[in-house]
């Protein structure tokens, strides 16, 4: 169905909306989600757990759910559950509401205001508790509420069939949030444990007179079980049914917000720093890039939809969810591994069970995954502790997580001390790099890269190989694309893989402390080795067995030149001596094999060969302190006849 409605004359109201009320009765756009909604009412599910990130639309969603609940069918009329052809039985019932958020992090002051909301909820009704904790407190209400149905007298036939249901709905946002965020506090967390045992418990006795318990959150905890034995409980997070009830797919970008991506891509069409977009279409590949990747079961996914409203109100690209959405507890996880969070976007393939960690055990991926760092990338069956789960690949979604996260870790993880001016060099640099990277423009690319390393501070050069990777993997983190850092494969594993929408790139860095005349020679003529590592020596031959070409400069297929090169020689001494294995000339030799083993023989590489992505051997050369060579060699699947 089309969507009639018109925009909110004051739009920056729009990002954050959490009562569907309110924003329909401005006007502000809807992405509708109500045939989703509706399935889920009518389905087997009685008691129902969702999972996602903070700031991802959950409270908006609740709030959808309620006036669904309580009948609001006036609200709907312009929505796929509003229409009289949806199959929807309309029923009028009692709504319950809770966010745990706002009850603080302590058991006692937790239980004590929870039970004082429940008895200001009763009084609204007209109804006076008699019980003093707030599990027995929500219990009672519940059987009041529904005796008070029950009691209203009969005079058509459908009253007879609505009464036969039970007549009160449970509805709890941010259920784990007093759980979260006392993850580091053992103590603390073992009295909100037993606290939310026992009041989740007050649920069971009254199980029968609940038409619908909807609880929602960041994780699912596994000692934690008293969810188990509700009523017909189901956990829809990693349901695909479900997969797109939060968060923005394309085409509802494309349906919703057509007016905003035309207004976008006037504002930004100039935009040099973006490649002058020259449509609208390039715009929302933009935003895809910037804002899509969520999925929880591997196949669908969402943008981000606090980051998409916030970019529509400005029409600027920034990190909106990431400063907002990111909770307290994981900068205490962070501090306590350090080591595996400064990793983790190096890491090309994280793993975990669908069986959800305890409380005490709580993983860094778990971790990344529950508060929207990492998404599903791939899910596969399997066993967990005897029982059937899945095992889920994790990877970054977006290049806003990717880039914010280098940002405020990556960068000051490499110099402790840097400045605001210089971090800010730094990212601008590192921003014109993979710009230059993607462009197959290798003078713009080394320039940018050797500026990088002679902003480094003198004493930190270490003189090892990996010092400079360390900085390009910074550096590639504000690339628009995915970056793997040393994917392994049987065959090799090269150092980069830069994987964007329209192009694949294999990086090989090789480092050599010396920048003496023979091997500023060799580096000044990089073809030969190339041409030897592709062609096996022989000029004009393809690769491997005729299934790949690799592409010259004008197309030609003679090997004989790199299509494009660039260099820049600046600082040079290091040393003496050529460095370890052969010198640069057989490292860049040896690098550049792996990395055209890589793409011919590895699975993940043939994806690449698929007609769809330019596929790029990109060799990085690095002598002294700022002497940098690059250089482009394009592969292409051979045609057939």
């Amino acid at each position: 169905m089309e969507n009639n409605d018109v925009h909110n004359p004051n739009p920056l109201n729009r990002p954050g909306h959490t009562n569907f009320s309110r924003l329909i009765r401005q006007g502000d756009i809807y992405v509708d989600k109500t045939s989703i909604i509706q399935a889920l009412l009518t389905d087997k599910f009685n008691t129902v757990l969702l999972n996602r990130p903070r700031r991802f639309g959950k409270s908006l969603l609740i709030s959808t759910i309620e006036h669904i609940l309580k009948g609001d069918k006036e609200k709907f009329k312009t929505l796929d559950i509003g229409q009289d052809d949806s199959g929807y039985v309309w029923k009028s019932s009692h709504v319950i509401r809770l966010d745990m958020s706002k009850y603080g992090t302590n058991a006692k002051i937790l239980a004590n205001d929870l039970s004082v909301d429940l008895h200001d909820m009763a009084e609204e009704s007209g109804i006076c508790l008699y019980s003093t904790g707030s599990g027995a407190s929500l219990a009672e209400l519940i059987k009041k509420l529904y005796r008070n149905y029950k009691d209203i007298p009969l005079k058509r036939a459908d009253d007879i069939v609505q009464a036969e249901i039970p007549y009160v709905a449970v509805l709890v946002d941010e259920y784990d949030y007093p759980l979260v965020m006392n993850l580091n506090r053992p103590k603390t967390l073992n009295k909100m444990r037993k606290f939310f045992a026992e009041f989740y418990a007050s649920l069971k006795s009254v199980s029968e007179m609940t038409r619908f318990v909807f609880i929602a959150g960041i994780t699912r905890f596994e000692e934690f079980t008293s969810f188990s034995g509700m009523n017909r409980f189901g956990d829809i997070s990693f349901n695909p049914e479900y997969s797109k009830i939060c968060g923005f797919t394309q085409k509802e970008i494309e349906k919703n917000f057509k007016d905003d991506l035309n207004k976008a891509h006037e504002s930004l069409k100039a935009d040099k720093s973006l490649g002058c977009p020259n449509s609208s279409e390039e715009i929302l590949s933009l935003l895809m890039d910037w804002y899509d990747g969520y999925s929880w079961d591997g196949k669908n996914r969402v943008l981000n939809p606090v980051s998409v409203l916030y970019f529509f109100d400005s029409f600027e690209f920034g990190r909106y969810w990431y400063d907002t959405g990111a909770p307290s507890f994981l900068q205490e996880l962070q501090i306590k591994d350090e080591k595996y969070f400064n990793n983790f976007s190096n890491s090309s393939d994280f793993r975990v069970s669908i069986t959800y960690p305890q409380t005490k055990k709580m993983s860094p991926a778990s971790s990344l995954l529950a508060t929207g760092y990492l998404t599903v990338d791939k899910a596969e069956g399997g066993t967990y502790k005897g029982h059937v789960a899945k095992t889920y690949h994790l990877a970054i979604p977006n290049m806003e997580v990717r880039m914010s996260y280098a940002q405020d870790h990556l960068v000051g993880n490499l110099y402790p001390n840097i400045s605001d001016d210089e971090q800010t060099r730094f990212v601008n640099l590192s921003k014109k790099f993979c710009s230059s990277l993607c462009d197959i423009d290798a003078d713009d690319a080394a320039d940018c890269l050797s500026s990088i390393f002679a902003g480094i501070p003198y004493d930190y050069h270490s003189g090892l190989e990996s010092f400079y990777k360390s900085h390009m993997n910074t550096a590639l983190a504000f690339a628009r694309g995915f970056v793997f850092a040393e994917k392994h494969s049987g065959d090799g594993r090269p150092d980069f893989i830069l994987e964007t929408r329209r192009q694949v790139l294999v990086i090989e860095v090789k480092y050599s402390k010396s920048d003496d005349p023979s091997v500023n020679v060799t580096l000044d003529n990089p073809d030969r080795q190339l041409e030897d590592t592709v062609d096996g020596g022989k000029s004009g031959s393809s690769s491997k067995s005729g299934e790949t070409d690799v592409q010259g400069k004008d197309g030609d297929n003679d090997g004989s030149a790199p299509i494009k090169a660039g260099d820049r020689k600046s600082g040079g001494a290091g040393g003496s001596g050529t460095g370890g294995n052969g010198g640069p000339l057989a490292l860049l030799n040896n690098g550049i094999s792996a990395a055209f083993d890589q793409i011919l023989h590895n699975a993940y590489a043939l994806e690449f060969l698929d007609g769809t992505k330019d596929v790029w051997a990109v060799a990085v050369s690095i002598v002294g302190r700022t002497g940098v060579k690059i250089q482009f060699k394009e592969i292409k699947r051979k045609q057939s006849g």
